[in-house]
C-alpha cells in the first residue's frame, strides 16, 4: 500500500510540473498581457501570430505559426489537419492591419515568415503612441 501510494505522489508531482512547464510554454507563445490585443484592437489570434512575428529572431517558421493557429483559433482541437491554409489567410489579415503603418511581412519560401528588424523597430513605435 506504501508503494502504491509513493508512486501516486510522485505521479501528482509529475502531472503538477508538465502542467506548469506548458503553461510556460504558451505563455512563450503569446503572453496573456499581449499589447496588440488593445492597442491594435486585434483578435487574440492575430495578436497572437504578430507577438510570435515581432519576438522570433530572424524567420518564424511555418511550424510555429501553424501551432500558434491551432492553439488560438477558434476550434481547441487539432484535428491533425495541415493548418498551413488558415495561416497564410491570418497572414493576409495581419498584413492588411500592418500596412497603414508602413509595415510588411516578408515570406521566406518553404521556410516561414519575418518581420525586418527596421519594420519591428516601426511597430515598437505604433505601439507607443
Amino acid at each position: 500500500m506504501t508503494i502504491q501510494m509513493n508512486e501516486t505522489e510522485f505521479l501528482r508531482a509529475k502531472i503538477s510540473e508538465l502542467e506548469e512547464e506548458i503553461r510556460q510554454l504558451k505563455d512563450d507563445l503569446c503572453p496573456p498581457d499581449n499589447p496588440f490585443v488593445g492597442k491594435l484592437g486585434m483578435s487574440m489570434q492575430l495578436a497572437c501570430l504578430l507577438w510570435t512575428l515581432y519576438s522570433t529572431p530572424g524567420i518564424a517558421t511555418n511550424e510555429r505559426l501553424n501551432i500558434v493557429i491551432v492553439r488560438y483559433g477558434q476550434r481547441e482541437s487539432d484535428d491533425g489537419s495541415d493548418h498551413s491554409l488558415r495561416t497564410k489567410v491570418r497572414i493576409t489579415h495581419l498584413r492588411h492591419i500592418l500596412r497603414k503603418y508602413g509595415i510588411s511581412i516578408n515570406n521566406v519560401w518553404a521556410v516561414g515568415y519575418r518581420i525586418s528588424d527596421e519594420d519591428k523597430a516601426k511597430l515598437k513605435q505604433v505601439m507607443e503612441i
